[in-house]
């Protein structure tokens, strides 16, 4: 695989758009640093830039998909909250007929 060719996922956390760093010591080891720009969310680590993005996009993904099914839920109860008296018009208007 090449440099280029390995790609990190989004971020799972937040689903921003991760970035690849190259991180200089003073002893002059290199190691490779994959975030994103939320400073709360995970980051991945290697040796070289294919390890880091590996360990980057190895990062459990649950987390951010059990936020987003809360989050649809609750957006259904609001959208069903506001079409409560609309639906119960209809379906007097239907039953009236």
């Amino acid at each position: 695989m090449t440099k280029d060719s390995l790609i990190p996922y989004p971020c799972p956390r937040c689903g921003s758009e991760p970035k690849v760093q190259e991180k200089w010591y003073d002893n002059g080891v290199i190691e490779y640093e994959v975030d994103c720009w939320n400073d709360n969310c995970p980051t991945g680590w290697g040796r070289t830039r294919n390890e880091a993005i590996t360990n980057w996009n190895k990062q459990p993904y649950i987390d951010g998909l059990i936020t987003k099914i809360e989050q649809l839920h609750t957006d259904k109860k609001v959208l069903l909250d506001c079409l409560k008296p609309y639906l119960s018009n209809i379906v007097d208007t239907i039953l009236k007929r």
